[in-house]
């Protein structure tokens, strides 16, 4: 009996040696495993493993409702918010720095070819929607993810499908990330392509001549001016330094003394600014606007006061709209600051207005798809809290363009398929009720629209689409009227951005699918546009 429990236990220890060696071995192997798979840092090189179990992640760890206002976090590190939207999912998935919409997503890869869709790579349609490539399966069919609405969704598709997700399969466009990482380990080669205009333009008249500026897809904000009124613009030369990191549409101003001066936000989610040392002179180096603003996902913009102070505002990825003013005219610019109070998340770039006694009004698109306003009560005194703008407003598609006459504001908004506009009966009155003024054969709330006051009336212009841009007047209280093709030739597929010439001249422009701005002027006041042309 003592020999056989001896043996009993040597066999006993013999045994949970050989478990204990296993279980070092298994433990071996997973620390080995865990080296050889890179986790990816945020905005830096990702494997297409590592992508598509991003994206995964939030098909197993559903962020919530689909919201263009609102951001939910990924698998990484926590802070890491990503907007809930399909470019938002997307840019998640590639663990990107930003957010970028369905248009700008292009700026971080490089286009390919369908039959070359390779697990990680993504399908987009600019400015309307995009998706995430999974894998193929046989026979032109394909697994794909996608965030068009609530839930998240792993899907399978086909090429030769009329509709992806709900959209026309022939407007998807085929991309590959600049810094995704092949299996063997190797970074595909980024072909050199040509630096385009990523997003609209911002435009500027002096004297009737006109300025043109927009982000490019390298990253950097561009100039192009008239040397004199009626005269072709010149060469677009890059302005100030230290950009590279710019996205969206930047803010323009030109200041009390003539010069001008520009802000713009970067994937970082901080705005810049810069602004030219004489009338006429160069820029000097981008900085950054004020302090603790961190966070912005809108496209600034900005105003100057009778004072000479500068203020710029922007939404957050809070939900917010954020401001900051430099504390006297030049001065360095304060702390950004929470503007106002909303129930609702407010998205995209805010429309503002000054009043004749300096008092400032903002107005922004909510994630609910109404319009929200607010004002101060006093010049330079704290915002009001949000509040939607007229009665029947829901439905609203894109940003709000506002305008104002005699201290009476009218909004502009697509819709849908139509622009709406809501006004006031006065000067501070209450807004009355929204306003659908028509439509045409395409649907004209893809983008968002731009204005131009003239005497008793507006005209609004809007994206078709189809790319197609369409232009109807109204009464300075608007009313339905008729819509008409401006001009020919247009493939935009960016917001417009307008002007007016002292002489009566509309002039209308936006970046077309072939990544250059483009524009088109009446000519004569009141009269047909001419053939849309790259600038």
């Amino acid at each position: 009996m003592a020999r056989t429990n001896s043996r009993s236990r040597s066999s006993g220890r013999a045994g949970t040696s050989a478990v204990l060696a296993l279980l070092l071995a298994m433990i071996g192997l997973v620390a080995a495993s865990t080296q050889a798979t890179a986790v990816s840092v945020r905005g830096g090189e990702i494997s297409r493993a590592e992508i598509i179990a991003r994206a995964q992640y939030w098909v197993d760890h559903q962020p919530g409702p689909y919201d263009q206002g609102r951001f939910s976090p990924g698998p990484g590190p926590a802070g890491e918010l990503y907007r809930r939207d399909c470019s938002g999912y997307v840019a998640m998935a590639l663990h990107l720095k930003d957010s970028p919409n369905s248009s700008t997503l292009r700026n971080y890869a490089h286009p390919i070819d369908w039959p070359d869709l390779k697990p990680g790579d993504f399908l987009t349609i600019p400015g309307v929607h995009t998706i995430l490539f999974h894998q193929w399966l046989g026979n032109g069919q394909f697994t794909y993810y996608s965030f068009g609405s609530t839930p998240v969704k792993h899907a399978t598709s086909s090429t030769s499908a009329r509709t992806i997700d709900s959209h026309a399969r022939a407007r998807y466009e085929p991309y590959r990330y600049n810094k995704v990482v092949e299996p063997d380990g190797s970074t595909p080669p980024v072909p050199v392509t040509p630096v385009v205009a990523a997003d609209a333009p911002s435009a500027i008249i002096d004297a009737d001549r006109i300025s043109l500026y927009a982000i490019r897809s390298d990253g950097n904000v561009w100039g192009a001016s008239q040397a004199a009124a009626g005269g072709s613009l010149g060469a677009w030369q890059t302005l100030g330094s230290g950009g590279g990191s710019f996205v969206g549409r930047p803010a323009v101003l030109r200041l009390s003394d003539g010069r001008i001066a520009l802000y713009a936000r970067t994937t970082g989610g901080v705005v810049l600014g810069t602004n030219q040392s004489v009338v006429g002179g160069t820029f000097g180096p981008w900085m950054a606007i004020g302090t603790s603003g961190a966070g912005v996902t809108g496209d600034p913009v900005a105003v100057q006061l009778s004072s000479g102070v500068i203020a710029v505002y922007a939404t957050t990825q809070s939900g917010t709209v954020a401001g900051v003013s430099q504390s006297v005219p030049g001065g360095v610019f304060g702390s950004w600051t929470t503007i106002g109070s909303a129930a609702t998340s407010l998205v995209g770039r805010p429309a503002l207005v000054r009043f004749s006694d300096d008092r400032i009004g903002l107005y922004a698109q909510g994630a609910d798809s109404y319009v929200y306003g607010t004002e101060q009560a006093t010049p330079g005194s704290a915002f009001r809290a949000w509040a939607r703008l007229g009665s029947n407003g829901a439905g609203v598609t894109t940003e709000p363009v506002a305008v104002l006459e005699n201290d009476r504001v009218t909004v502009f908004a697509g819709a849908g398929g139509t622009v709406a506009s809501v006004t006031q009966a006065g000067p501070g009155a209450a807004f009355d009720s929204w306003l659908n003024l028509g439509s045409g054969p395409t649907p004209l709330g893809t983008a968002t629209p731009t204005v131009i006051a003239s005497p008793g009336a507006y005209s609004v212009y809007a994206r078709g689409a189809d790319g197609t841009v369409w232009g109807s007047t109204v009464p300075n209280h608007p009313e339905p009227s008729v819509w008409a093709p401006i001009g020919s030739g247009a493939s935009i597929v960016t917001a417009l951005t307008g002007l007016r010439t002292s002489g009566g001249v509309n002039c209308v422009y936006g970046a077309n699918s072939g990544g250059a701005i483009a524009g088109t002027c009446q000519s004569v006041p009141g009269g047909g546009f001419g053939t849309w042309s790259n600038l």
